[in-house]
Order: C-alpha cells, then structure tokens, then sequence
C-alpha cells in the first residue's frame, strides 16, 4: 500500500483529528485578522503620506506660480529648499519644470533650462488630471500641474520616501507573529482537552455500531452524561430496537415492489404484442378495402353514378386513415418491443425529394398551397442512411405541414450545415403555428395541440413522436419553431455519412 496523507489522515484518531482542525482554523483566524491589520495600516500611513504629499504640493504651487508664470530660477531654487523643511526635516527631491515640460529647479542640483521636456512632465501637461500620485517601490511620486487663470504654465515634482512604511510594517508583522503563536498553543491545548470530552463517549457509540454491523441488533448503551451525546446514545438505542421492525419492513416491501415490476414489465410486454398482432391483422383487411375501393372507382365493375362515386371515395379516404394510423400503431410498437431495426445504405438525396414530392403533392393540390422544394449544391449525391425511414420522417413532417395551412405555402429544404459533420433537412409552413406552451409535449405519444373531442384536426398524435424516435435512432436531432398565425419549422439534423468510393478494378 502506497503512503499518502489522505490515508494518514484517516488513520488518525477523531481526538486528534479534532485537536488538529481547531488549531488550523485559529491560525486561519488570526493569519486572517493579522493581515487584515496590516493592510488597515498601511492604507492609513499611504493616505497620510498621500495627504502629506498634498499638503507640500499645495505650498509650493501658491509660492511657485508668480515666479513660474515670470521663469524666476533663482527665486525657485529657493523655494525649493523650503520644501525639506515642511517635511519634517526628511529629504524631499523636488523638480519645478515651465510650461513646456523643461527642467527649472531641481532639489538635487542646480540644472536650469534644460534643452529638452522630460516625459514626467510632458505627460501631465498633456493630460486632463491636475494631480497625479504614483507609488513606486520604494517612494511616492506625486505631480501637480501649475494653473494661472485657464492657461496651465509648469508641473511640480516631489518624492516622498515610503521607508517609514516599510519599518511600521515590519513592527505589526512581528507583532501578529507573536500572537500568532501564542494563539496557537494555546487553541491546541484547549482543542486537545475538548476533543477528550467527546471522542470517549463517541468510542463506546463506535463499539456498540460495530456490533450492531455484526447482526447483535439490540444494543443499550450506559447513559451518564447529560449533554448531546446522552441524547446521541438515547437515539442510538431507539434505534438498535426498532432497527429489526424496519428490515424486515423492508424486505416485505422490495419482494411486492418486486412482484408489481415483473406484473408491470409482463403487461407492458403483452401490450406491444397486442398492438402488432392486431395492428398486422388489421392491415390485411384495411388493404383489401382500399384495393376494392380504387377497383369500383376506376369503374372496373360498372360505371358508377356520382352518389356512389362520392360514397366510395370517402369509404377509400376513410381506409387510407385508418391504415395510416394502423401503421403509426404498429411503428410505436416496434420501437417500444426495440425491434425496429435500420438499414444504412447508400441513397440520393434528389431521388429522396423527387419522391416524397411525388407523394405528397396531391395534398397540396387538395388545399391549393404551394409546394416548394430546394437542394443544397453543396450537399454530396449520394449519403449513407436508412432511406425508408428518412423518407417516413419526411412525409409526417410534410403530411402535418399540408394539415395545419390552409393558405400559403410549405417548403421542403435539405441542406449541408456549416460543420460539415451534418446535414439538413426543414419542413416550413405558412399555418396556424404553434403556442409556445405546447412546444415541448407535441412530440409525445397521442398528444396535438388541441386534445378535445371537439378538435378540427384530425389525427391519433403519434405522427411526430414516431418521427421524433426515428430522428433518435439515427443519431439526430428535431427541433421546432414557431409563431402563432405565422406558420411552423421543423428542422431534423442528422450525421453527415459519406459512401466510400468503390477501388477501380485494374484489367
């Protein structure tokens, strides 16, 4: 076993562990005040010395601004070494430039008019601050343009040292070192003496768990104490002797729990085989009755009149439903019993739009829509997928499209999306639209919009979650947009899968 001090840590007695945590929050607390304190003063000696800083700034700009305003060096020279006086007697370097950035005093020596402007002062001429502080390292730099009526005519310059900072720093960090410590043994021993109230107790409620671990339910443990372990100790034995009621509770539970879920998964099994027993008998008959109706409508059995016309076409219409919904019932029980199975092969997407135009475009005649379809130029001519099923998630989309317009248009797009790692294809109409509060439950089983008996639309509502399982099943994804009164976007995202060119046969 590799040593690590996770596992050290865990090896250690709760009394120590205990005597360890509260030493560690103490010196968090007191490292935390400590540093709070230290930064307190040095905020406070930073805004003195930026005060101080201030102060002298003030002094020397309503000394210096006649002899500025007239360029008196000598009379600024002697300014300036007044300015060591008002600091307290510390050297204070001082610059005094002219209006055009050009050195005229210094504390330091005695350059007059120097050639060229130095950037300190150009800078602030040049900016909108009258007074600027920059703290270095080891000193602060304070700057203050001179201002005669509008017209800006010299800076000022001092420095001051921060060294007094540095020392009244150095005295707080080794005071709270101090305290530090102090606080430290002294939360340790006061932690370690805590610890031993607690951990003792807490043992003997350790040994009587264990036991209780090894199937001696019924433990009592000895309660001397009249404090939160008492308590502890009190609901532990309440709890050892009722522990046996609640297993055996419990296994009674999760046997019926058990016996309801085998009941359930049987019914649910016997549900989907009802469904595509009956749903594959009932297509036989269904199919039979479309066949003789299209039979007795091509007149194959005699002319018929226009009343037996008409009865016949609405006896066709009304098979054609019931075979549709027929199929969508068996659809939903293949996918629930998961033997629906797909087949991924080459296909053409023009050949895919040229037939489910050829499908659908009956419907839009029926409603005197336009119908419209578009290819990308940069999809491929041939994809990989299961063609059948495409085409079915197209034509419910197409089909729910043609339902819900009763003016415009509905458009049909297939197209390569920006990734390249997808395509594309959306069903657009021109409808009713959809509320935003139904957006999410269109796509569940036996679930429209309008689900009241007296709804204008109709239809079992098992159109798009068949289309939704199908989308899912071929690694894709559907979303919807829509805006009431404007019309509906189905959109369905599917994997872009290329065929693999076919080697050339060399003869």
């Amino acid at each position: 076993m590799h040593w690590s001090p996770q596992h050290s840590w865990k090896r250690l007695p709760l009394s120590v562990k205990m005597a360890l945590a509260m030493t560690v929050l103490v010196v968090i607390v007191v490292g935390v005040i400590s540093l709070l304190s230290i930064r307190r003063e040095q905020d406070t000696f930073r805004n003195e010395l930026q005060a101080q800083a201030s102060l002298l700034l003030d002094f020397t700009q309503s000394a210096s601004s006649d002899a500025l305003y007239t360029l008196d060096a000598a009379y600024l020279r002697d300014l300036i070494a007044q300015t060591d006086e008002l600091g307290g007697g510390r050297d204070v370097p001082t610059e005094i430039y002219d209006r055009d950035g050009r050195l005229i005093a210094d504390s330091q020596g005695d350059a007059v008019y120097t050639l060229e402007s130095a950037a300190y002062s150009t800078r602030l001429l040049a900016g909108n601050s009258m007074t600027v502080f920059d703290w270095g390292d080891e000193d602060l730099t304070a700057g203050r343009v001179v201002v005669v009526g509008r017209e800006k005519i010299g800076v000022i310059k001092i420095s001051l040292s921060t060294a007094p900072l540095d020392e009244k720093m150095a005295i707080v960090r080794n005071r709270g070192i101090t305290i530090a410590v102090l606080a430290v043994v002294t939360g340790a021993a006061l932690a370690y003496l805590l610890s031993q109230t607690i951990t003792g107790p807490m043992r003997e409620l350790t040994e009587a768990t264990k036991r209780l671990a090894a199937d001696q339910l019924k433990q009592d443990l000895v309660t001397v104490k009249g404090d939160e372990i008492t308590a502890l100790q009190v609901t532990f034995n309440a709890m050892s002797a009722r522990l046996t009621e609640t297993l055996n509770h419990l296994n009674q539970r999760n046997h019926d729990l058990e016996i309801a879920n085998e009941a359930a998964l049987q019914a649910s099994r016997l549900k989907t085989e009802f469904l595509a027993t009956v749903s594959h008998e009932l297509r036989t008959p269904l199919n039979a009755i479309i066949g003789f109706s299209d039979m007795l409508l091509m007149g194959m059995s005699g002319p018929l009149n226009e009343k037996q016309h008409h009865k016949v076409g609405r006896l066709q219409e009304n098979g054609k439903r019931l075979l549709a919904l027929v199929n969508d019932i068996l659809d939903v029980a293949r996918i629930e019993s998961g033997r629906m199975e797909l087949v991924r092969e080459p296909f053409s997407p023009q050949k895919l739009i040229d037939q489910v135009s050829a499908q659908t475009r009956v419907l839009a005649e029926n409603k005197k829509l336009e119908f419209k379809t578009s290819l990308d130029a940069e999809l491929p001519l041939l994809l990989v997928g299961d063609e059948k099923r495409i085409e079915q998630v197209v034509i419910n989309l197409l089909s729910n499209a043609f339902k819900f317009t009763e003016q415009g248009s509905v458009t049909l797009r297939i197209f390569s999306d920006s990734d390249a790692q997808t395509w594309s294809l959306a069903v657009t109409d021109t409808g009713i639209g959809i509320p935003a509060h139904a957006l999410d439950v269109i796509f569940e089983q036996f679930r429209q919009v309008d689900n009241s008996s007296t709804r204008i639309y109709q239809g079992a509502g098992l159109g798009l979650a068949i289309t939704r399982h199908l989308v899912q099943m071929m690694d894709g994804k559907i979303k919807v947009e829509s805006t009431v009164g404007a019309g509906s976007t189905f959109t369905v995202t599917l994997p872009m899968v290329i065929p693999e060119p076919t080697p050339a046969i060399m003869v």
